[in-house]
């Protein structure tokens, strides 16, 4: 039996381009078109407006990455979020 080794956060790195860590593997993901650009665009204006109209949080968008603790996922790369925690640097 071949058991392939799991790619970590310091493979990542190593990647150019936009990419995730999912089941183990790293997953390069497309670039965002117009439309969906558009609306991620949208959504990041309106969560920004949220945290500052709150003080609360921030809003952050596309080409940033988290690090996660999701079932099958080690890092999330989304095209808005929103965010409260500690800034990572």
């Amino acid at each position: 039996m071949i058991t392939k080794v799991q790619d970590t956060i310091e493979d990542i790195y190593q990647i150019q381009g936009k990419a995730e860590i999912i089941n183990g593997e790293i997953v390069s993901t497309p670039l965002t078109g117009d439309e969906p650009g558009f609306a991620g665009d949208e959504i990041f204006v309106s969560l920004r407006e949220y945290a500052r109209r709150t003080g609360v949080g921030r809003a952050v968008g596309d080409n940033k990455a988290f690090r996660v603790n999701l079932p099958n996922r080690e890092t999330f790369s989304p095209d808005a979020a929103y965010f409260v925690g500690p800034r990572a640097g």
